[in-house]
């Protein structure tokens, strides 16, 4: 990945050719993405936001030909121009201007927010719209089911698009995230080895936002979770709570030892309990934000309370 992150950075051609080669291939491979988004925020990051719209605009021209030659419509180029790109522009120019993670995170998640919000306005109750939009997909696959099997399973596509908003927002925000990070560790590994560790592991959000989120949450325990803008806007929120939380993890672990058999089975819990591990998580994140446990307990607080003895 260090050779690709070189690449990026030998000028504006290389750069537009991996975002937008990348973001095509993602068609086919969406993991691919988060190397279009990388590379961006690499730019962004380092050249600032004149460099990053340029090489956005021009991937945008290449993306749309390689669309157009590859799939007969040069039309995705645009939705990664505006799923994609311009969020990830937008938080890497914050991260830029606060050298803050938690401040780009808070970013990501207000970005979540208004997209929950505008879709609420144009679609007003968008349940309907996705079991509109995903029954048609799932019907091919019921073909040759027991007929009950088929209508409960459409009764659990209806009850699921009540929710799918929250859903699909929450997964862009983590390919958003995803991405900055990616871009933030290949800026680290080519110009400030071992900073990309040390800056993840303080990450913080910040107090304000943890305390919006806590609101929010609370406001939609209040009302059972029931489908609706503030439930998907906690679904949403919930991805940046969430990944601060596993922050906190890494800043606690890194350096102890036996760290990384906590890590490992941190991460065997979201593979098994992905649900229930991402809440724990989102809820030790919103803690961290007050108290800064990191800081307090983590390793690197071990090893300068020893060096003072």
């Amino acid at each position: 990945m260090r050779g690709l992150a070189s690449f990026v950075m030998r000028g504006r051609g290389q750069a537009t050719l991996v975002v937008a080669t990348t973001a095509v291939l993602s068609a086919l491979v969406p993991p691919v993405s988060w190397l279009s988004s990388g590379a961006l925020a690499l730019v962004s990051l380092r050249r600032g936001s004149r460099e990053g719209l340029l090489v956005l605009a021009l991937a945008l021209v290449g993306a749309g030909v390689l669309a157009f030659l590859s799939l007969g419509t040069p039309l995705p180029a645009l939705s990664f121009a505006l799923v994609l790109w311009l969020p990830i522009l937008i938080i890497a120019m914050v991260l830029r201007a606060t050298v803050d993670l938690g401040a780009a995170f808070a970013a990501c998640g207000a970005i979540g927010l208004v997209a929950v919000a505008a879709v609420h306005l144009l679609l007003g109750d968008p349940g309907p719209w996705w079991a509109a939009t995903l029954g048609p997909l799932i019907e091919p696959a019921l073909k040759g089911v027991d007929a009950g099997q088929a209508d409960a399973l459409r009764e659990v596509i209806a009850a699921a698009s009540e929710y799918m908003t929250g859903l699909m927002v929450a997964a862009g925000l983590f390919n958003l995230v995803l991405g900055l990070l990616i871009g933030r560790a290949w800026q680290a590994g080519l110009y400030n080895p071992g900073g990309f560790r040390r800056e993840f592991h303080a990450l913080r959000l910040p107090r304000v936002v943890a305390t919006a989120a806590i609101a929010l949450f609370v406001a939609v325990l209040a009302l059972g979770a029931a489908p609706g803008v503030m439930t998907d806007m906690a679904a949403a929120i919930l991805v940046p709570c969430s990944l601060a939380g596993l922050a906190m993890a890494h800043g606690l672990a890194g350096g102890r030892r036996g760290g990384v058999a906590w890590l490992v089975g941190l991460y065997l819990l979201l593979v098994l309990a992905l649900p229930e591990t991402t809440v724990a998580l989102a809820a030790v994140g919103l803690v961290n934000a007050w108290f800064d446990l990191v800081g307090r307990y983590g390793a690197r607080k071990i090893e300068d309370d020893s060096t003072t003895d």
